[in-house]
């Protein structure tokens, strides 16, 4: 005899976004047989036209509830409910499932959005043309003149030479012939940076950066640093990278002081100090406000009728509370996040397939050494709470 039976839940499943694109943040360039860069096959800027599919999103599953002996509701588990997001140039379907480009151009993905960019041609920026402003991407077929700029939401490609210039994409850099910052000037990019070499100049990255030599500059780059070809050599300066670098030579035979820094995002702590002191303020206006509403909810309670001022006053205020609130609880779930990736630091480690000189500084998340003699063919990784040499695999 059967006295109660219940019925287990259905569990769902995530929702899917599937990208018709290179969305990478740590591409590698395809090398031709001397090891350097190929640039002619590089198959990191993304070009679409007009039409073109560019995301299909599968939406979450919710699942269905189940019961439990005694009759109550039982929960399937919670699923990742995702939908589209979107820039310029970028259609979204009336369903919602699919984003098409309006336009051709370049794709990418930035900041979680699907853009597409214009491109703008130019033979070379100079005081021919001045400083560069573009919300699509821009192609220079030329060089960059010492003191001028260019910026561009999408991607900039450069076929000639940069001294001293300052570029800014929100997409991906291509410079075919390298960088000499000349002590001053920057390169930075929301993707990936490819280079011929990087020479006294500050280059920062929200994904990869690629190179075949680096010398006395500061680089810095979310995911990871590749420094490869017939050079492949750090030398002087700090490079810093998310979770791997990877490099035939590192400092100079001389001992030139060589920082590298593996494990964390540059940009990481900058974001975990920035939403830290906007979830403090924010508080703090909540704060402010709290003893008003209170006060007028106590009103309500006892009875009294509010002046129509004072009613839309309260509503305004109740409003007030209710966005603060939501952006609090929004921006501390960012936080948590932040802060569990950045303690998660183990995994990251350099990879020195030649030789790392004396005077060489390794940190690994919170963990330094300094290389007090050379060190060949190895892997620096983080074992048992300090750096260690380890093989290479």
């Amino acid at each position: 005899m059967v006295i109660a039976r219940g019925k287990l839940p259905r569990d769902g499943s995530d929702a899917v976004i599937e990208y018709k694109f290179g969305t990478s943040k740590k591409p590698r360039p395809s090398l031709n047989e001397d090891g350097s860069v190929d640039y002619h096959n590089l198959n990191i800027i993304n070009h679409c036209k007009e039409g073109d599919l560019l995301a299909v999103l599968t939406p979450a599953d919710m699942g269905d509830y189940g019961t439990s002996v005694y009759g109550n509701q039982v929960k399937p588990r919670s699923v990742k409910v995702k939908s589209l997001h979107f820039g310029q140039n970028v259609k979204l379907s009336e369903d919602k499932l699919t984003i098409t480009a309006e336009k051709s151009g370049h794709v990418s993905l930035q900041d979680g959005k699907v853009v597409v960019s214009n491109v703008l041609n130019l033979k070379n920026v100079d005081v021919a043309t001045g400083n560069i402003d573009y919300d699509g991407s821009v192609a220079v077929a030329g060089n960059i003149a010492s003191g001028f700029s260019v910026k561009a939401g999408g991607n900039i490609e450069v076929k000639g030479t940069i001294e001293g210039a300052v570029l800014e994409a929100g997409a991906d850099i291509i410079l075919e012939r390298g960088v000499n910052g000349a002590g001053g000037g920057l390169i930075k990019a929301g993707g990936n940076i490819v280079t011929k070499f990087i020479e006294n100049a500050k280059v920062v990255a929200g994904g990869s950066v690629n190179a075949e030599s680096i010398l006395h500059s500061d680089v810095q780059a979310g995911t990871e640093v590749n420094v490869t070809g017939n050079k492949g050599f750090i030398v002087g300066g700090h490079v810093i990278a998310g979770e791997r670098i990877n490099v035939i030579t590192i400092g100079g035979e001389m001992g030139t002081t060589t920082r590298i820094d593996v494990g964390v995002d540059p940009s990481l702590k900058v974001r975990i100090r920035d939403l830290m002191k906007e979830i403090g303020e924010e508080n703090k206006n909540l704060q402010q406000i709290r003893p008003t509403i209170d006060g007028i909810v106590k009103k309500l309670q006892a009875g009294t009728v509010l002046a129509p001022d004072q009613a839309a006053y309260a509503k305004k205020l109740m409003a007030m509370k209710a966005q603060l609130e939501s952006d609090i609880n929004e921006k501390s779930e960012n936080l948590m996040e932040l802060q569990d990736t950045l303690s998660q630091t183990h995994n990251a480690y350099v990879t020195v397939n030649g030789i790392c000189n004396a005077g060489t500084v390794i940190t690994i998340g919170e963990l330094s050494m300094t290389v007090d003699k050379a060190v060949k063919y190895s892997k620096f990784v983080e074992k048992e709470g300090d750096v260690r040499v380890a093989p290479l695999d």
